[in-house]
């Protein structure tokens, strides 16, 4: 009586037990992808970057936006009041951010400073990261929680503070589940984690 033939076991029958196990990874779009974490002073460049390019405009904009509406940051008798000042920061500030690098963080997980520094945000787990996963998770509640008056601003140091971990994760990445990493500008097929083979000579 003959059995039909299960391809499984002979491909089971191949398999070495003693060998390194392997990650079955797609390319990353047309950049290798690694987990090595970006380095601290890179992560401050980057973040530098974004704020010459996308915080000044916002700033311009709040402004001539509260003059529109009588108020003026430079007399203190006529100044916005907090709460106004506070929605600005949030609406405006974000919306400038998400013109300048909503593209290239549905795209690449990256804002313009963090492309020029050749590093990308990538979700806890080695995945890409979504626009939700870097702005609406990752951005807003920072954005959020910095307005809170008089307190604020221990939120943002708290913040900057924890990227001195050994994990190098600001407070944003552990509320929003994500990593910073170096990119490798390659397009050769990707591997989580790249490890040198001691079979080189």
């Amino acid at each position: 009586m003959e059995f039909p033939h299960d391809s499984r076991q002979d491909a089971e029958s191949t398999i070495n037990p003693y060998a390194s196990p392997r990650a079955n990874l797609q390319p990353f779009e047309s950049e290798a992808v690694c987990t090595e974490l970006a380095g601290r002073w890179v992560r401050l460049g980057a973040d530098l970057l974004d704020e010459l390019m996308a915080g000044i405009p916002a700033l311009l904009l709040m402004w001539a936006c509260c003059a529109a509406l009588g108020y003026s940051f430079l007399d203190d008798t006529n100044s916005p009041p907090d709460l106004l000042t506070a929605a600005f920061a949030v609406i405006i500030g974000g919306g400038v951010f998400i013109a300048f690098n909503g593209y290239l963080l549905a795209r690449h997980g990256q804002t313009i400073g963090k492309r020029i520094c050749r590093i990308r945000i990538l979700r806890e787990d080695g995945t890409r990261a979504t626009l939700w996963d870097t702005f609406v998770k990752r951005q807003l509640p920072i954005r959020l929680l910095m307005q809170i008056p008089h307190v604020g601003w221990i939120f943002t140091l708290i913040d900057s503070l924890f990227i001195f971990r050994e994990d190098r994760r600001c407070l944003h990445d552990w509320l929003a589940g994500t990593i910073v990493v170096r990119t490798l500008p390659s397009p050769a097929t990707t591997r989580i984690d790249q490890r040198p083979s001691q079979e080189q000579a």
